[in-house]
């Protein structure tokens, strides 16, 4: 080869490298691109006599710099710190309402027993009654105002959730699309256009932000993406859409679907699974909880009350409203059947203490199989009873049947939040108020009402381990620890995913001031390669002369 045609691969080849790093300099604050490099080679020898003579340079391509254990590095980090940010966001109000003494129920439990152990101590006092009657609704009030943030924050929740399988379908259809110019990329050209790699790798980087993603690549450059323990969302360039809906039972929650499948308990990560932990384990505990304690509350007030008489010698009646909840049925149920729950609030105190003792913060799922019915914990899935007949007795609680139903039919029952809202004083009536212990005793007999104000010190709550102001504190404390932790667990990964971006940056970013002197070093090789023709065609232009 002639010294021409060298000079000529020569100033080529390093035209091409002049390219590849300008636009890397040019791309160096474009999020998620890689540096690329031209990858040259010496061109074969030609033999001459025995000895191999150079005959230039060869251009083989460009190639992208970039690690997949990086990239994925990256993702699941995203994805980490997304879950736990979202927690802590969502849960922040919670914590703040529960723990604050104005918003909070500790102050309204603890007025409403200090003025029941103010009519102990002056059971002749109407003013002192009439302070009584409106703590009970001072109280019914802050159990009203606490459940409508909580209904606030459940709606939220569905929306969010609605809002988040839409982006990551979207998302996902990108990918698809992104598949399609790669291949396409390929077919034309036999190679993969970088540009496109960096796209794709930005998409699969929103999704991690969404859901905890894995991701794989086949021989023909197509990404499949799955989620949690294996739900493919992404497989063989065809998508499995994501959707949140309603569960099904009336005025239900919504749940996490893929082909019809609920898979809200198979994702654990991202903004997605952050918002389905919090409303398991914070809002629907801080639900139940409260509703423990309004039911428990209410129910055994109510049989102290009903052991004490009035001052015209009247036995004392019900305080506040019996409790009963009655079951949410589901839209593919082809029977007529319904659930119905209460608490027995007919037999001795003791008996209810009892009962009181063995209530759980928790919502119920029954399904009939055909033959009885099977009993499972709603938000963990924990199996409670199986094969049970129709009247049945689990957690302090009645459970009743009334219709017929048919096989597969399903039923929901939520006793612990509904005994928030079936919170109601019944009395209105200073002079219904029973805090005598006998029926012939004077005005100033205050022994049911010291019975009444012993109540806040009874151990009857939990297996009989809390009373109801150390179930609420176990249940502030239980709060702020999730919500705590989710803030440390984000501020964590938070400095994961910045370490991890430094690393894929280190790998794969653009370093301006080592591409700035690469420029300067090609410059000079571009005017050597430059000399190297002119120097040709000077000799070339002396043979000429020579000849002619």
């Amino acid at each position: 080869m002639s010294m021409l045609n060298i000079g000529l691969k020569s100033i080529m080849a390093t035209q091409y490298a002049i390219t590849v790093t300008s636009n890397n300099i040019a791309n160096a604050a474009v999020e998620g691109y890689s540096r690329q490099n031209l990858i040259t080679s010496s061109t074969a020898g030609l033999n001459y006599g025995g000895n191999y003579y150079g005959q230039g340079v060869d251009v083989n391509g460009v190639t992208r710099i970039s690690s997949d254990y990086l990239e994925g590095t990256l993702r699941n980090t995203r994805s980490s710190e997304n879950y736990f940010s979202t927690l802590h966001d969502l849960g922040v109000e919670i914590d703040s309402m529960f723990s604050d003494q104005e918003t909070g129920l500790d102050k309204s439990i603890q007025n409403f027993f200090v003025s029941m152990g103010d009519l102990a101590n002056n059971p002749t006092s109407e003013a002192t009654r009439t302070v009584l009657l409106e703590s009970m609704d001072s109280l019914g009030g802050k159990f009203e105002n606490m459940d409508y943030v909580l209904s606030l924050s459940s709606d939220t929740v569905d929306k969010e959730l609605v809002a988040y399988t839409k982006r990551l379908n979207s998302l996902a259809e990108n990918l698809i699309n992104m598949n399609k110019s790669v291949a396409a990329s390929v077919y034309s050209t036999g190679k993969v256009d970088p540009t496109l790699l960096d796209s794709r790798n930005i998409l699969l980087s929103q999704m991690a932000e969404l859901a905890d993603i894995q991701v794989t690549e086949d021989e023909n450059h197509d990404i499949s993406v799955f989620m949690g323990d294996g739900l493919a969302l992404v497989a063989n360039n065809r998508l499995s859409p994501i959707e949140a809906k309603s569960n099904g039972f009336s005025d239900g929650e919504f749940e996490v679907y893929i082909r019809g499948q609920v898979v809200s308990d198979r994702i654990s990560g991202g903004k997605i699974g952050g918002t389905l932990e919090y409303r398991n384990d914070v809002l629907n505990f801080s639900k139940n909880s409260l509703g423990q304690i309004a039911l428990g509350l209410t129910q055994l007030m109510n049989a102290q009350h009903k052991l004490g008489f009035t001052p015209s010698g009247a036995a004392g009646s019900e305080i506040f409203a019996n409790f009963s909840s009655v079951s949410k049925i589901h839209d593919d149920n082809a029977g007529t059947g319904s659930f119905g729950v209460s608490f027995d609030h007919t037999v001795s105190l003791a008996a209810q203490e009892a009962a009181v003792s063995q209530l759980e913060p928790r919502e119920y799922e029954i399904t009939y199989n055909g033959v009885g019915f099977d009993v499972v914990d709603s938000n963990s899935r924990e199996s409670l009873l199986t094969n049970v007949g129709s009247t049945f007795t689990l957690d302090g609680l009645e459970f009743d049947l009334t219709g017929v139903p048919v096989a597969g039919d399903k039923f929901k029952l939520s006793p612990m939040t509904d005994a928030i809202s079936n919170y109601e004083v019944l009395i209105n009536d200073t002079a219904d108020i029973a805090n005598a212990e006998d029926p012939a005793g004077s005005i100033s007999d205050n022994r049911n009402s010291l019975a009444m104000f012993a109540l806040q010190n009874s151990a009857v709550f939990n297996g009989g381990l809390d009373t109801m102001q150390s179930t609420y504190s176990t249940l502030v404390a239980g709060i702020g620890s999730k919500v705590s932790s989710a803030e440390s667990a984000s501020l964590t990964f938070g400095v994961l995913f910045d370490q991890a971006n430094l690393n894929r940056e280190s790998e794969s970013g653009v370093n301006s001031e080592e591409e700035a002197a690469n420029l300067i070093q090609l410059q000079q090789q571009y005017s050597a390669s430059a000399k190297i023709i002119s120097a040709a065609q000077e000799i070339f232009d002396d043979l000429l002369a020579a000849i002619n």
